[in-house]
């Protein structure tokens, strides 16, 4: 049974603070000693901050897909892949969605090299936001002792 609790802050949607809890079921469909596909469903609690207005809780379902692939011989290699919709139970037409794809290889021996690529979107953010997305990639490099 997947559990979560999360803190978030996300100023180009609006939100100065997300706090959220939840719960659910899920299930791996693939899992062999290269590759995982799992999905969970269930439902989460939050309370949200906006950047102006009120504070509002709110009630979402979540139904969340991961895939990861890897390998352990060199080069490592990782890739993972996550993505969770959030429709509202409480707000009429309101869903969200989170993406993200982590790529990372090793480049010699235990120093890696890799990027995520990510995406938030909300059909209907806190009052005051001029945007209904957030993307972006960040690059990371990394040494394992």
């Amino acid at each position: 049974m997947p559990g979560s609790g999360r803190l978030e802050r996300n100023t180009d949607l609006g939100l100065d603070l997300r706090s959220s809890v939840g719960g659910g079921i899920g299930r791996y469909f693939v899992q062999t000693n290269r590759s995982l596909l799992s999905a969970a469903g269930g439902l989460v609690l939050n309370r949200e901050n906006p950047v102006d207005g009120d504070s509002t809780t709110n009630v979402e379902a979540f139904v969340a897909t991961t895939y990861e692939f890897f390998t352990y011989d060199i080069p490592k290699t990782d890739i993972d892949m996550r993505f969770v919709l959030y429709p509202s139970l409480n707000v009429t037409g309101r869903y969200r969605t989170e993406f993200s794809l982590t790529l990372s290889r090793e480049i010699v021996r235990d120093f890696t090299a890799g990027a995520t690529a990510y995406d938030s979107y909300d059909s209907k953010p806190p009052a005051g936001s001029s945007s209904t997305h957030d993307f972006g990639i960040s690059l990371n490099i990394g040494w394992t002792f």
